[in-house]
């Protein structure tokens, strides 16, 4: 059975004997004899100051990892020194709230809130229908009038565009299945299903298709003859570069403005990972949608493809870590051995570690494995990562403005130090859009572009660097001294 360790106790104490099967150490550190099972065997068993005792036992690696999630991780430090506003999305920030984050919710509402940063910043975390949900079910009387209204106007017109991209997705992949494509949707509504149970409560704008890179120029045409259309109008050589280098295209829908992601990759080549096409087609699982069945990421490697989107963008959006988190409460039967070996397989172990992280940091009462986080032996530095991230979290920055910052959290975050220099060097060498669209060239002299993109590169961040300076002498100029 699984017990906390006040039921334990109760039972211990009664002289009724107890078998406790738990990922937390803390719960069973009052028991007589703890075994430790770990791939199917036990490879541990004693006492919990027994088992303390030993210097690489996996009880102390957990112990210390219950530790420190116990004293740093929790959603009350985060909160410390923070804006008013913040904090309310921070609350938010779930499915469902217990009483206590109610009452939490309903004494930030009833405080003197800049309502129109609180709005701006809950869509630009992806979080205006949980707002919506939590004050309208929490606190509508106190909720200030013209904000309920609005709330309420994003959250309807959210609802319909949901429920119109549901309906397209559907129609697509049966269209694309129709004609010989194999082709997976992920993120988007199958997102919503998974993590929230409701295609309503998560803001998507876009819908995302997996095919074979083989089938891309199929699926294009495809697209193109229902309507939509890609607003990269690319040369032989730019769109085999693309297709080698990068991982998806957009398309638009002249008409309704729906816009699908068409990917054959995870990540593009300048980020790193071996997250393949080819191998989360051999996990899939099919999905509920209304009276429909379609094909999606399976919850493994769903999970690990959030963390490693995550990571990507530099976790720069509250709601990428809810629906990590929302995805480990919701989802039944996640197989943690298959997540943690899938990671390692992908070299992506720490930037999964980092997304859980963050995901028990918002949501401390997140039932993780212990085993998961000793994977990584020494995981000091990512803790120091997860904390300048949530420092960072709620501040308006675009992720050119500090290049060596990016490098430097890759550096930690990336499993083999070396994918963050590749990355790196394809950052500053691999020409991409903004490059073609800046120059055009025939395809004879696409080599070039190797030799423009450093230059360009290079004029962006001195005129950036420039820029900086003189702000900063202009500052110090008048700083008394």
């Amino acid at each position: 059975m699984s017990g906390t360790p006040q039921i334990l106790r109760a039972k211990l104490n009664k002289g009724r004997p107890a078998i406790v099967v738990t990922h937390r150490l803390t719960t069973a550190m009052h028991a007589d004899v703890i075994h430790v099972i770990e791939q199917g065997r036990i490879v541990e068993s004693g006492n919990h100051d027994e088992l303390l005792r030993t210097r690489r036992s996996v009880c102390r690696v957990m112990e210390q990892a219950d530790e420190r999630h116990g004293e740093r991780w929790s959603i009350q430090g985060m909160m410390t020194g923070m804006r008013l506003e913040n904090q309310l999305l921070l609350c938010v920030a779930r499915r469902s709230v217990d009483t206590a984050t109610v009452e939490r919710i309903r004494s930030l509402v009833e405080q003197e809130l800049n309502w129109e940063y609180s709005l701006d910043s809950a869509d630009r975390h992806g979080l205006m229908p949980l707002l919506y949900r939590h004050l309208s079910y929490g606190c509508p009387e106190v909720m200030p009038e013209d904000v309920r209204i609005k709330l309420k106007h994003e959250f309807l017109n959210n609802s319909r565009w949901t429920l119109y991209l549901t309906s397209e997705l559907l129609r697509i992949v049966k269209f694309l299945e129709d004609n010989g494509i194999s082709a997976v949707g992920f993120k988007g509504p199958l997102l919503s299903l998974a993590a929230y149970g409701d295609i309503a409560l998560r803001q998507f704008w876009d819908l995302d298709i997996l095919v074979d890179k083989r089938d891309f120029r199929r699926t294009k045409a495809l697209l193109e003859s229902e309507g939509y259309a890609s607003d990269l109008r690319l040369t032989a050589a730019q769109q085999s570069s693309h297709l080698r280098f990068d991982c998806e295209v957009p398309f638009r829908h002249a008409e309704s403005g729906c816009v699908v992601d068409l990917h054959w990759g995870l990540a593009p080549k300048r980020f790193p990972s071996s997250l393949t096409q080819e191998d989360i087609f051999k996990r899939l699982q099919t999905i509920k949608v209304g009276k429909h069945a379609l094909r999606t990421f399976s919850n493994e490697d769903l999970l690990l493809f959030l963390c490693v989107h995550g990571a990507k963008h530099l976790w720069s959006r509250l709601e990428w870590i809810c629906a990590v988190a929302e995805l480990v409460r919701n989802s039944e039967g996640i197989d943690w051995t298959t997540v943690v070996e899938l990671a390692k397989k992908s070299h992506g172990l720490r930037r999964l570690l980092l997304g859980l992280m963050l995901a028990r940091d918002l949501q401390p009462e997140l039932d993780i494995p212990g085993p998961v986080f000793a994977a990584v032996p020494d995981c000091e530095s990512l803790q120091r990562c997860a904390e300048r991230l949530r420092e960072r979290i709620f501040e308006i920055k675009s992720e050119k403005e500090n290049q060596t910052g990016i490098f430097l959290f890759h550096l930690i975050a990336m499993d083999r130090k070396l994918d963050a220099f590749i990355g790196l060097l394809r950052s500053m060498l691999l020409p991409t859009v903004s490059d073609w669209r800046l120059v055009t060239l025939p395809d004879a002299l696409y080599p070039l572009y190797y030799v423009l993109r450093p230059i360009r590169l290079a004029a962006e961040y001195s005129a950036a660097l420039g820029k900086w300076i003189r702000s900063r002498t202009r500052f110090l100029m008048k700083s008394p001294t």
